[in-house]
């Protein structure tokens, strides 16, 4: 008997905390009338292949990257600045709560955001912040209303490293010779 009412307890908080966790986010960049957030590459072309985007949780300052990420479509011109759909799952996202994303994309041979923003290798850019609140799960997954797209970059070299190279190139005129003062 007691073993039967420890079974049902635990399958009862299984099936309340299954209830209490929201849908997640669908990330989406366009749903017609809901939705419009095409990544852009500096030319004008969509992202496309050879791009990854994800979604970001925004707390205190901090990103974290929810998973799975995706990538661009890529069947026609029209849809290559768009991302292919995913469902993503809030970690202790409750229905009810609201959360702060972004969507963030990079080129995929960088292998992670931070390191295309890290380098003036590869192209990267991130949205501005869009707050949604979540849902149950019987309700559906949320949809980024108010998602705005982006043009990728590339960073600048730093200041300090320009500087380094202009002295660099000081000091090698001074030994050839072409610079005497």
């Amino acid at each position: 008997m007691r073993l039967l009412l420890l079974s049902v307890s635990g399958l009862l908080i299984v099936v309340c905390n299954a209830q209490a966790q929201s849908s997640g986010v669908r990330f989406e960049t366009m749903i017609p009338g809901l939705v419009d957030a095409p990544v852009l590459r500096p030319g004008g072309e969509g992202a496309g292949v050879g791009y990854t985007a994800e979604l970001v949780v925004l707390t205190g300052g901090s990103a974290t990257v929810l998973t799975p990420v995706t990538t661009f479509k890529s069947s026609s011109p029209m849809d290559v600045p768009y991302v292919n759909p995913i469902d993503v799952q809030i970690p202790g996202g409750l229905p009810g709560q609201q959360v702060t994303l972004a969507f963030r994309a990079y080129e995929s041979a960088a292998q992670s955001y931070n390191t295309a923003a890290s380098t003036t290798l590869f192209l990267h850019g991130q949205s501005s912040p869009v707050t949604v609140t979540l849902r149950s799960a019987d309700q559906g997954p949320v949809e980024l209303v108010g998602l705005r797209g982006f043009v990728l970059t590339v960073p600048e070299p730093s200041v300090v490293s320009a500087a380094f190279l202009g002295i660099a190139l000081i000091a090698t005129r001074f030994r050839t010779g072409f610079l005497r003062i």
